[in-house]
């Protein structure tokens, strides 16, 4: 993907995945903080890149799916699948590996202190990491 298609796909990935995340955060449960944890639990020690892709996938997924748009959903996931990360380079206690979690875990506490905000601020801290690749 060229430097250019990769700036408006993250554009894209912003405007959509920020969308999702501020309609999520009023209507998210214990139960959907809890499941986003733990996935972030589970990121921070996988090893095997094709799991870590999935992981991470399904963070975001917990984070958006209070937003109870099955469309908006489909296409975050959609957008997701034009550009992957190169987890291979994501091993744990390697410099991006730390950045992304802390990266999660502020995009987590500002989702959890219902504070949209700051998750929003987090969203897209963490999705212009993809720019600097």
């Amino acid at each position: 993907m060229t430097a250019s298609a990769l700036r408006d796909l993250v554009d894209v990935r912003r405007l959509i995945e920020g969308e999702a995340l501020a309609r999520a955060i009023p209507r998210r449960s214990d139960r959907d903080i809890l499941a986003a944890t733990h996935l972030q639990e589970r990121i921070e020690i996988e090893s095997d890149p094709a799991v870590l892709e999935s992981l991470d996938a399904a963070f975001h997924a917990a984070l958006y799916r209070p937003a109870e748009n099955p469309r908006l959903l489909a296409l975050i996931d959609d957008l997701r699948g034009e550009d992957r990360r190169p987890y291979h380079e994501q091993q744990p206690k390697t410099p991006i590996r730390k950045t992304w979690s802390r990266q999660h875990r502020d995009l987590l506490d500002a989702y959890r202190a219902g504070d949209a905000a700051r998750a929003a601020a987090c969203l897209d801290l963490h999705l212009s990491l993809l720019l600097e690749r």
